[in-house]
């Protein structure tokens, strides 16, 4: 399970005996195992795309995280380490240009460890670290969920999101996010500010748009990314690499 990503360490000749060295490959993604499958020589290898499961999400309490946090306005979510790495430095350029040119832009809420320092945004608010039950209810009363991150072998925080129902923003330099938003029809996928700022106005004025996203994406992370299945092609795959030895 190598989840791999399209970095400069990937290119190191000790990777060579690593990746060419095993029985079987159980893949995160189809992009991933096409970037594995060009850069090694897995030919002989038995492979599938198994995926990680996501468990059926219990209702947060949404209501009580507004309250709590006095959130009073639709807001846009960033979830992760925020780090120019990840993609941040970016997103927060964009959303800065969707804000001047949007009409009730919703705010920008990040959570998670701060690796950069944030710009002078209005209505861009860092809430640190938050519990697991805040995480699950600010990505469920969240307009979108922002997924910038150009290094991605799943996204395990974009199918969360996606089980309750939340529509995703993602970064086009991410084979990996605009192969889930293509099949899960559940993203819009943006490579520049136009992009964004386009995205974003639909999330905000085309609420059926909205909501037919939100419900593509439960079904999306529920069925192809539930427990049951995903163990199902990790036991095949195991058979399968077994049968090699």
């Amino acid at each position: 399970i190598p989840t791999a990503h399209d970095e400069p360490p990937l290119r190191f000749a000790m990777f060579k005996a690593a990746f060419q060295g095993v029985r079987g490959y159980a893949f995160c993604s189809a992009p991933e195992a096409r970037l594995v499958a060009s850069r090694f020589d897995i030919s002989k290898c038995s492979q599938d795309v198994v995926g990680i499961g996501v468990d059926p999400p219990e209702a947060p309490d949404v209501e009580e995280f507004r309250i709590l946090r006095g959130i009073e306005r639709p807001y846009l979510l960033y979830a992760g380490r925020i780090d120019a790495g990840k993609g941040c430095d970016e997103m927060l350029r964009f959303y800065e240009r969707a804000q001047a040119e949007i009409m009730g832009c919703p705010d920008l809420f990040l959570i998670g460890k701060l690796a950069m320092e944030l710009p002078g945004i209005p209505r861009l608010r860092h809430l640190g670290f938050v519990s697991e039950e805040d995480k699950r209810a600010a990505m469920a009363g969240a307009q979108a969920l922002i997924c910038p991150s150009p290094y991605e072998s799943l996204s395990i925080t974009l199918l969360e999101a996606m089980s309750f129902g939340t529509p995703v923003l993602a970064s086009s330099r991410s084979d990996v996010l605009v192969d889930h938003c293509h099949k899960s029809e559940a993203g819009l996928a943006y490579g520049n500010p136009e992009e964004f700022t386009e995205s974003v106005r639909l999330m905000v004025l085309n609420e059926g748009l909205r909501r037919a996203l939100g419900e593509n994406g439960r079904r999306y992370a529920l069925t192809e990314f539930s427990w049951e299945s995903v163990l199902d092609r990790l036991v095949r795959q195991i058979d399968a690499a077994a049968a090699k030895a």
